[in-house]
């Protein structure tokens, strides 16, 4: 049997490394200059825990915003804990390194994103979406569109 080196896997664990030590500069809860992070993850991946309120709000993804109010920010080897407020509700997150999709801090310009981990809970899904469907799902989507261009440096 022929082993190969899986460099696409390499570089997301130097991408989690990189996220991992980006959190270590503020643990004390306080972001150096003008920096905030975008951290996009999968709430399906297996040890993601956030509560169920926000689960069912965020059935497959989530962003989180790591700016002015976060606290309790607790950074370990495969995962980080931290408390946000959500609709003026503290909430405790854990979330494991792999199921983070993307990662971005916008006053530096730099953005990474993750190579699909393969997780072994799969949701099914029809394949093809009734009319109806597609037009709840855009009504339902509508209020969760972040545009980035607004904190753009341009």
């Amino acid at each position: 049997m022929t082993k190969i080196i899986d460099y696409d896997q390499l570089l997301n664990d130097l991408r989690y490394d990189l996220v991992r030590k980006s959190l270590l500069y503020i643990e004390n809860d306080q972001l150096p200059g003008e920096h905030f992070f975008y951290i996009n993850f999968s709430t399906s991946f297996p040890n993601v825990k956030i509560s169920p309120r926000l689960l069912e709000r965020h059935p497959d993804e989530m962003t989180i915003v790591v700016q002015y109010q976060f606290s309790n920010l607790l950074v370990k080897e495969d995962y980080f804990r931290i408390t946000l407020y959500f609709d003026g509700l503290e909430e405790t997150m854990e979330i494991p390194y792999k199921s983070l999709l993307s990662f971005a801090d916008p006053s530096s310009k730099f953005g990474i994103r993750f190579k699909k981990t393969k997780s072994p809970i799969t949701k099914q899904k029809s394949k093809i979406p009734s009319k109806k469907t597609k037009a709840s799902a855009s009504k339902s989507n509508a209020g969760n569109v972040v545009m980035l261009d607004n904190f753009r440096n341009k």
